[in-house]
């Protein structure tokens, strides 16, 4: 698969849906899209270069979600690979948390 899009393509989707391929409609709501700190620098990166981010997701409701590779569709970012993790429940969702660690 292609690399990732940087962290300013997935801040500008935040409250969208990205719809899991093959899920019956389930989709996942973007709620935050965060950089990652360089340990070994401490000038930042900006958004439109990032590519070593946090991604948090909110899950379908009523639905349990296991740690794995989800396939994604999104109306403006297309088709993406992203390895979840379930980091918290509220509400009768799951919020799962993607790590981005890519090359500057």
């Amino acid at each position: 698969m292609s690399e990732l899009p940087k962290l300013a393509a997935f801040s500008a989707q935040i409250s969208t849906s990205f719809e899991m391929k093959g899920g019956d409609g389930l989709a996942f709501e973007l709620t935050e899209a965060e950089a990652l700190k360089d340990p070994f620098s401490e000038t930042p990166v900006a958004p439109e270069a990032c590519s070593r981010y946090s991604l948090l997701f909110l899950g379908p409701e009523n639905v349990e979600l296991q740690q794995g590779n989800y396939e994604l569709k999104h109306p403006e970012m297309g088709e993406l690979s992203l390895f979840m993790v379930p980091v918290n429940a509220r509400q009768g969702r799951y919020e799962m948390e993607a790590i981005v660690n890519g090359a500057n």
